[in-house]
């Protein structure tokens, strides 16, 4: 039974891993319009970047996360990236970015553009992150 739960879980850290890496090729410097980021969000593997990106950034500093049971930890991943995966796929079909206005659009496409350019800054936060924990 042990065997068969190893397999399991290195399959799952394979796929993961795998939907992590497209999503950093299909990730651009910059998006263009508010749609090729809800492209990116469904087909380029956009969903599951921002559901590691919650999950590292705010679940993990949330105490509470650390005492749920496992079973919510791996779910909670793959409702998400489903969620924000249809989410994405109804608001391209549905048109529903041509009610916003233009104004609405530049702001909200200038700060998708700029949160995805801090990669630098980023890189600097993690290599600090722990810091205080690692054994000096």
């Amino acid at each position: 039974m042990k065997h068969i739960m190893r397999r399991r879980t290195i399959l799952l850290v394979l796929v993961w891993s795998s939907l992590w890496l497209l999503a950093f090729r299909f990730l651009q410097e910059q998006f263009d319009s508010l749609n090729a980021v809800l492209v990116w969000i469904i087909l380029g593997g956009g969903a599951s970047a921002l559901t590691g990106a919650v999950m590292a950034y705010l679940l993990e500093n949330w105490s509470s996360w650390h005492t749920l049971p496992r079973w919510v930890k791996v779910l909670f991943p793959i409702v998400m990236s489903g969620i924000l995966g249809m989410a994405a796929q109804a608001a391209l079909s549905f048109e529903l970015l041509t009610g916003v206005p233009p104004a609405a659009q530049a702001i909200l496409l200038w700060l998708v553009n700029w949160i995805s350019s801090q990669r630098a800054y980023k890189g600097i936060k993690e290599g600090a992150y722990g810091a205080s924990a690692r054994p000096g």
